[in-house]
C-alpha cells in the first residue's frame, strides 16, 4: 500500500517550478474565508499555497497574483471572495519555495508549506550551483544519518 506514496507525491523542501492546477475555496473555523491554490511540478509532485482572505494580509495574495502575471488593471477587477476569479490563473506557472513550517497541533507536527514565490523569468536557487559552504551527504557519510 505504501508503494503509491513511494515517490513522495508532495513537493519536498526546496525551490520548484510549478503549474497552478486548481483554486479551492476554504471556510475556516474562525469564520474567515480563504483559498488554496493547488500546485503541481513537472515531476507530478503536488502542493498548495493557502491565502486567508482577511484585509490586513491580502497583500500576500496580491503579491502572488502579481507573480503569476496578473496586472494592476486585472487586479482592480479581481474579487477575492469569488472562486471563479481565483480560477482564472489556473495554468499559470510560478516558482515556489517549500519549507518545513513550525510545529502545529496536538501532538505537534511539522508540515511543509510554500513560503515564497518568484516568476518563471527569475533565477532561483534551484537554477544555481550548490554553494561551496553546503556540505553534501556522500556515500561515505550516508551511515551518519540518524534513522
Amino acid at each position: 500500500m505504501l508503494d503509491k506514496h513511494w515517490d513522495g507525491g508532495f513537493l519536498p523542501v526546496g525551490w520548484h517550478k510549478v503549474t497552478i492546477t486548481d483554486a479551492v475555496s476554504q471556510d475556516f473555523s474562525t469564520g474567515s474565508k480563504g483559498v488554496d491554490y493547488m500546485l503541481q511540478s513537472e515531476t507530478g509532485a503536488k502542493g498548495k499555497v493557502r491565502f486567508v482572505l482577511v484585509d490586513s494580509i491580502l497583500w500576500r495574495l496580491a503579491d502572488f497574483l502579481r507573480t503569476c502575471g496578473v496586472t494592476r488593471e486585472q487586479a482592480s477587477k479581481f474579487n477575492e471572495q469569488r472562486i471563479d476569479h481565483h480560477r482564472r490563473i489556473i495554468g499559470k506557472m510560478v516558482q515556489v519555495e517549500v519549507v518545513l513550517g513550525p510545529p502545529r497541533g496536538d501532538p505537534p507536527r511539522r508540515y511543509s508549506e510554500v513560503e515564497a514565490w518568484l516568476p518563471m523569468s527569475e533565477s532561483t536557487p534551484v537554477d544555481q550551483p550548490t554553494p561551496e559552504h553546503v556540505e553534501l551527504v556522500t556515500e561515505d557519510k550516508a551511515d551518519d544519518i540518524p534513522f
